[in-house]
């Protein structure tokens, strides 16, 4: 299925003067995928000739993809980065800083403190209300 977007932006290319060729692969660098951008380049030679055979349009697949890209003056078009896939967040990745390593096991060390508290209060409940009576009266 021809996307209408490609189809439409090779007609707009061509209708500006630039070349078929030219068209395609600012595509291609664009990021779309070969297949689609040769199935409306494909599209838009049937309708312009509706005559011809497809020849043409495997001549520039093979002419055209199969070459290394060329440096366009004034952009850098690095491949190994336009096929990663890009993360809306980061936090998947973030290292555990060693400061909150460090506040974590302070906290875990006061929990005991208190629960052992709490325990000692139950277990001493008696001794205690004895001491605090004595003390207060």
């Amino acid at each position: 299925m021809v996307k209408e977007e490609i189809l439409g932006g090779l007609k707009l290319a061509l209708s500006k003067g630039e070349s078929l060729k030219q068209a395609m692969m600012s595509f291609y660098y664009a990021g779309y995928k070969k297949q689609d951008i040769e199935a409306a380049a494909r599209t838009l030679h049937m309708q312009e000739h509706p005559n011809l055979i497809q020849e043409p349009i495997g001549v520039l697949k093979q002419k055209f993809f199969n070459q290394k890209p060329k440096q366009i003056p004034g952009l850098t078009v690095n491949p190994q980065t336009m096929q990663k896939p890009q993360n809306v967040s980061d936090y998947e990745h973030q290292p555990v800083k060693p400061k909150g390593k460090i506040i974590l096991f302070l906290l875990i060390f006061l929990l005991l403190i208190l629960i052992g508290a709490l325990a000692s209060i139950f277990i001493f409940k008696d001794e205690i209300i004895g001491f605090l009576n004595s003390f207060l009266g």
